[in-house]
């Protein structure tokens, strides 16, 4: 930027103060003569460029201002983003299909009429003799607006707050978790933690399989076996979730996370041994990758800026006791409905081949007649806690059906 910098932000404080406007960055693309701000409430223009640059080269930012328009897109989820091409001087402005250009200055302005949208707008440019004087104001203007809206937000109630984060399901799903945890925890003190999952509804294929206790491929995902646990998985659950639903909505979120859980249930059951599976991390690692994907392709961020989380999440599979085979699942499930939500064309096709996959897996798990290994003892366990709260004709039905289980798994 060169000498008409203030005049910059003047403007960048008009339209943030007066209409709410926020300013954003893409990573790598905008460039150090311009400033971007951005609304998710404004009807006309929810993007904005204020520039010092030449309205000759316009034109030729015409792919960057693009990728901006794709960002706020996806960023607040909106239908359509329209873009307001500010530059600063007095060149005359002619026709712009892409995007609505203006021209302002000190008693000058070329294109669209702004003052009927933001009444006041031309007056706000204006000549002084200390540059960086004006400047200085009109950041710490800014930012004063900044700190008000935060305190402003802090005072407000907490069932306000949640309300704004427009995430029923991320909140719904992390307090059924903690509710679950609890009950979990009170069978676990008479019983043993094993016993109190595999009757709340763990994955394990002696019931899921071998009973056809099929539910326990989706409330598997919302146990676990310790405060650790549940604490870690919840706070990534809660920093991907937020996002993502934000993005997608609310019914196609939903379908995304039990999904998730689903195909991390089916990849642990098919590729592992006969093992207790539980938690919410198959789904979150379906919820990160399609947020990674998101990110990437929306330009707010790099594969290679991402590249530690990745290695992270990748070495967490080696820790003894994680189901590396439930967040395989979790993994190409992300992939698969990225592309399935973001390639509109392709929709019919892709919804053909998500449900042949599931329908392979489905056929592949309960096409199996045995259930290696067998562990009488553990279900023995569970047969008698069911009868010991008194479920005695369920504790009855399961022990018969647990008998022929055991019969075929020998043959």
């Amino acid at each position: 930027m060169e000498n008409n910098t203030y005049k910059v932000f003047q403007l960048m404080e008009y339209f943030i103060t007066k209409y709410d406007y926020i300013s954003f960055r893409v990573n790598g693309l905008d460039k150090p003569d311009e400033i971007l701000i951005a609304s998710k409430t404004n009807p006309d223009f929810q993007v904005i460029r204020i520039t010092t640059a030449s309205v000759g080269t316009a034109y030729y930012d015409t792919g960057r201002l693009d990728t901006y328009q794709m960002v706020i897109k996806q960023q607040f989820n909106l239908p359509e983003v329209k873009i307001l091409d500010v530059h600063i001087g007095n060149e005359t402005v002619e026709g712009n299909d892409e995007f609505t250009t203006v021209c302002i200055d000190s008693n000058y302005h070329s294109g669209l009429d702004l003052s009927t949208i933001y009444p006041g707008v031309y007056e706000v440019v204006h000549d002084v003799s200390d540059k960086e004087g004006e400047i200085k104001n009109r950041v710490s203007n800014i930012n004063n607006t900044f700190l008000k809206l935060k305190e402003t937000a802090k005072k407000r109630p907490l069932y306000a707050k949640l309300k704004d984060l427009h995430a029923p399901v991320t909140m719904g799903t992390c307090v059924v978790c903690t509710v679950l945890f609890l009950i979990t925890l009170f069978l676990s003190s008479k019983y043993d933690v094993d016993t109190a999952l595999i009757m709340m509804g763990a994955q394990y294929n002696t019931f899921t399989l071998g009973l056809h206790q099929v539910y326990r491929l989706v409330l598997n995902g919302f146990l676990h076996g310790s405060i650790m646990h549940l604490v870690f998985n919840l706070m990534a659950f809660y920093y991907v979730g937020i996002g993502v639903e934000r993005r997608l909505k609310t019914k196609k979120y939903l379908i995304l996370l039990l999904s998730g859980i689903i195909f991390s249930a089916l990849s642990a059951g098919i590729i592992g041994a006969n093992t207790i599976t539980i938690g919410l991390s198959g789904a979150i690692y379906c919820i990160f990758v399609y947020y990674i994907f998101s990110l990437v392709n929306s330009g707010f961020i790099n594969v290679r800026q991402l590249m530690p989380t990745i290695l992270l999440n990748l070495m967490l599979n080696f820790i003894p006791g994680v189901s590396w085979q439930g967040h395989l699942g979790g993994t190409v499930c992300g992939c698969l409905f990225y592309y399935l939500f973001n390639n509109k064309d392709n929709k019919k096709s892709m919804i053909i081949l998500v449900t042949s996959l599931l329908l392979i897996m489905n056929i592949k798990y309960f096409g199996f007649t045995k259930i290696q290994p067998l562990y009488i003892g553990s279900d023995v366990k569970v047969v008698s806690a069911y009868k010991d709260l008194g479920l005695k004709s369920y504790s009855d039905n399961i022990s018969k059906r647990l008998i022929n289980v055991y019969q075929k798994g020998e043959k």
